[in-house]
């Protein structure tokens, strides 16, 4: 079935959305203000729909870089301008804050750096030789082009052909080191090809060591500037103790370190607490200790502390961990969230505490996924 759309707005997820007849359709790669002629396919309770047709195009359109876009599914919004991507995050946590946590709260700050060349991981399908990457259909795209891997993984993958791989994965840090991995078709890994045994990224103040199977975040630029924001938010004071939540390999835990009377790093990923704990040598830390728990299990840690660093999965923290969060009264909570649906239902649970600043961090350009800090301040009866 053939329709004539306007959309009204982006979505989470990528989607133009268009109201008509009573149903809901869901449209990729569209623009807000953009008049489409799509087909459309009945799901439940809603239409998903494929441009055939953009009748009349936003204002905000523009052309895509990358020959790829709109096959490969790795960026959804290339077509979109700079200004009006970051104003659809902004609708986008804004809208999840109101609708998911009942909370009327806008964003403070916006902080994005370059929008091309920016991720330091990336995962492709080795087809033949060749690279590829899922397309929006689930189908193998062979790569000609990419325009969000970092420069020095662009030039490693034109180079390089792998035979007997089905799947490899290329990180690199700040310092010109790349590391290698595959993945073999009994989901095993293991190291292709490596210049040192860790990647190792350097900032202003401090350095980690990342093993090729620990979680970094993907943008390091972006990374190094949520370090500075951290600081600034916590204003931390020599005699804090605090607890850094979900620490992997200590990013914020460790920077903040040399300004407190003590840091629980949390975290249960094995191989990201050997890098913490590596990681504390490496900066010379006598202050953090690295706990190898589940953070609902960290109570004992929580009651000592006065400030509270959390970067949870997507799935965000758990109720009972909310509760306990509620009970202890924390002075300053940072909440550091790559899904904005999670984080509203989180702050809504957190009754304790007013929400002060929310910042989103572009982590992710021409893509829909939205990195979101917000520092919460202790209020019993809360926001």
């Amino acid at each position: 079935m053939r329709e004539e759309l306007k959309i009204e707005k982006v979505i989470y997820g990528g989607y133009g959305l268009s109201r008509k007849n009573g149903f809901v359709y869901l449209i990729p790669f569209t623009a807000k203000g953009d008049k489409v002629i799509a087909e459309c396919e009945r799901k439940k309770d809603y239409y998903l729909c494929k441009i055939v047709e953009i009748k009349e195009p936003s204002p905000s359109r523009e052309k895509p870089v990358c020959s790829h876009f709109g096959i490969c599914g790795g960026c959804h919004f290339q077509h979109i301008n700079r200004e009006e991507e970051l104003s659809i995050k902004k609708e986008i946590v804004e809208e999840n804050l109101l609708r998911i946590g009942r909370l009327k709260k806008s964003v403070d700050e916006i902080i994005g750096l370059q929008r091309f060349h920016y991720r330091n991981k990336l995962e492709y399908n080795i087809i033949d030789g060749d690279f590829s990457f899922n397309d929006i259909n689930n189908e193998k795209l062979k790569i000609e082009e990419c325009f969000i891997e970092e420069e020095i993984i662009k030039d490693y993958r034109e180079r390089k052909k792998f035979q007997r791989i089905e799947k490899i994965i290329i990180r690199c840090d700040n310092q010109g080191n790349i590391i290698s991995t595959g993945v073999d078709r009994n989901f095993k890994r293991f190291i292709i090809e490596k210049k040192n045994n860790k990647l190792r990224y350097k900032f202003k103040d401090v350095e980690f060591e990342v093993s090729p199977f620990s979680f970094f975040q993907t943008n390091t630029m972006i990374t190094e500037k949520m370090i500075e924001k951290v600081k600034e938010l916590l204003k931390v004071e020599k005699e804090d103790v605090i607890l850094d939540g979900y620490g992997g390999v200590g990013t914020f835990g460790i920077s903040i370190s040399g300004f407190a009377k003590k840091i629980f790093i949390i975290e249960k990923g094995k191989n990201e607490v050997i890098d913490a704990t590596n990681n504390l040598v490496l900066n010379r830390c006598d202050n953090v200790k690295v706990i190898n728990i589940d953070i609902d299990e960290s109570e004992e840690y929580l009651k000592l502390s006065n400030k509270i660093i959390l970067d949870p999965p997507r799935e965000g923290i758990s109720k009972i961990f909310c509760e306990k969060l509620n009970r202890y009264n924390i002075e300053k909570i940072i909440y550091i969230s790559c899904n904005p649906a999670t984080l509203a239902r989180d702050l809504g649970r957190l009754n304790n505490y007013d929400i002060e600043k929310i910042i989103i961090f572009d982590m992710f350009p021409m893509s829909y996924h939205i990195e979101t800090m917000v520092l919460l301040r202790n209020a019993p009866g809360g926001t």
